[in-house]
């Protein structure tokens, strides 16, 4: 398959194996592997820009493995074994200016593992999966120093799925409800090097008939929550994003401070964002939210010029000095009209 959209153009391969019956006993393993070519700085082009040609080729793979044991505990408990990594860059929009050449592009390789039991309810209408999960961000340069003052992250959580699922068709649905929540507690007595609270509410709505018999109306309303814990180790995890702390105040007079750079890079990997196909439409990954200067994605080019904000608004700055910083909070509501055309 391929992606062409308004961060990259890339070009990507999917394996999978499977076993049905891995061991007897209707086991489930399976293996995914996806191996992609990103082709940088090649994009849809915005904003009266040009058509770039690719400068550089960023490879990535992602590989899943999952074993899927039934019967755990008694009948209707499913056991999950999941382990992953990842190999990937981490885009942003850029500038109609910049140098591609001279853009510090950020990677990271992810690995993530996972113990899980799911359990359904009430005529499969309710399930609850409670895990375990660890993941580990090692971050790398594809290009420039973007790496350069970046550590290694660790993140240790319990995570509990609840789900309230009413809709008639689980992939094509016309009319129901569905209900989710996601709880995580990373860190605290979890060990990891960033600890804190993350709740991700969600509700979805479907109903049919507004523009006849097979049009489909649905509304999306969804939530986020992070508490970040300001616990030895943690220094000043979360505070570039208050108003009003040092922390906020060093980040808008020096983006490039080890601390700012250390508190974004774990915000990068747990604050929220929105913006996408599958948030909000029209927008690039990462494009709804609070913008301002990542010290550690300043760009080469950009070397002796001041990119705070010390008397000026984000909209002054120069372009390669913005980028998404996440939030603490998240809010989305969607609606859309859904109707065939052949």
């Amino acid at each position: 398959g391929g992606r062409f959209d308004l961060l990259r153009l890339d070009a990507h391969l999917r394996l999978g194996w499977e076993d049905r019956n891995f061991l007897g006993g209707l086991r489930r393993f399976s293996v995914d592997v996806g191996p992609a070519l990103t082709f940088f700085p090649t994009r849809v082009p915005t904003g009266g820009s040009k058509l770039r040609a690719p400068t550089r080729i960023l490879p990535g793979v992602d590989v899943h493995t999952e074993l899927r044991q039934p019967s755990l505990f008694e009948k209707r408990t499913t056991g999950v074994l999941g382990a992953e990594y990842g190999l990937y860059p981490v885009l942003y929009p850029l500038a109609s200016d910049s140098n591609p050449h001279l853009e510090p592009i950020l990677g990271y390789q992810e690995v993530t593992t996972s113990v899980a039991a799911e359990r359904a309810f009430f005529g499969q209408h309710v399930s609850v999966r409670p895990s375990y999960n660890w993941q580990a961000y090692f971050p790398f340069s594809y290009q420039g120093d973007a790496a350069k003052n970046l550590d290694n992250v660790r993140v240790s959580f319990p995570k509990l799925d609840l789900a309230l699922d009413y809709r008639d068709d689980p992939v094509l649905t016309t009319r129901g409800v569905y209900a989710a929540n996601a709880l995580e507690v990373a860190g605290y007595v979890f060990q990891g090097t960033v600890s804190d609270v993350r709740v991700r509410p969600e509700v979805r709505a479907y109903t049919r008939g507004i523009l006849g018999r097979r049009s489909v109306f649905a509304t999306r309303l969804a939530f986020g929550f992070l508490f970040p814990r300001r616990a030895p180790g943690d220094g000043h995890y979360g505070e570039t994003l208050i108003p009003g702390s040092a922390e906020a105040a060093r980040a808008a007079t020096n983006p490039e401070d080890p601390s700012v750079i250390r508190d974004q890079q774990k915000l990068l990997l747990r604050a929220f964002f929105s913006g996408g196909p599958n948030s909000n439409r029209g927008y690039p990954p990462r494009g709804v939210g609070p913008q301002g200067p990542i010290g550690f994605l300043v760009p080469s080019n950009l070397t002796g010029v001041n990119c705070s904000l010390i008397g000026r608004t984000v909209q002054d700055l120069p372009p390669g000095c913005v980028r998404p910083l996440g939030g603490l909070t998240l809010w989305e509501l969607s609606a859309e009209l859904r109707f065939p055309l052949t």
